[in-house]
């Protein structure tokens, strides 16, 4: 499934991309392709970000990017784990650590919902797929959620939540 895809199915709206993030997309993938040119074919994937495919599997990851959690919940996962990720399947939010040592838990979806919804950036209030934003949920502790727009609805899909209204 692509990215125009993924957008369709979410129940969150996904805006159109103005001309300067299309543009800024492209760069990132002919900088990404130069790169791994030059690194004699090592792997472009990582910097051009999500490939918004929908696998087969409904309990397999889809490829979201990096969606971040920061907060004081008591599911976030205890120990030395400083940040966390969001992952996602087609039935369920998970968090891991960023740094893979655990492996990734069901997040409480049930139990939150979304308080606060916010651009990172605070001139930039579209809801196009890479805008990155914050949700900021409570319920099961609070947390703040950090991802490009398509990542969270995604999330909020999955999860059942409704679209937050801007804040």
């Amino acid at each position: 499934m692509t990215q125009r895809e993924i957008r369709d199915s979410v129940s969150w709206t996904v805006e159109e991309s103005p001309p300067g993030a299309r543009t800024g997309r492209l760069l990132r993938t002919v900088f990404g392709t130069i790169d791994a040119v030059a690194s004699f074919g090592a792997s472009a994937g990582a910097s051009t970000g999500p490939t918004w495919t929908l696998p087969a599997d409904p309990d397999a990851y889809v490829d979201i990017g990096l969606v971040q959690v920061q907060g004081d919940a008591p599911w976030l996962l205890e120990g030395r784990v400083r940040r966390h990720r969001l992952q996602a399947t087609q039935r369920a939010v998970l968090v891991a650590d960023t740094a893979g040592r655990r492996a990734p838990e069901l997040v409480p979806v049930d139990a939150l919902r979304i308080v606060r919804a916010r651009p990172r950036s605070g001139r930039h209030q579209t809801r196009h797929a890479e805008a990155p934003w914050t949700l900021t949920l409570t319920g099961a502790g609070d947390v703040d959620v950090h991802g490009a727009w398509l990542a969270l609805a995604w999330i909020g899909h999955v999860a059942g939540w409704p679209e937050p209204t801007r804040s």
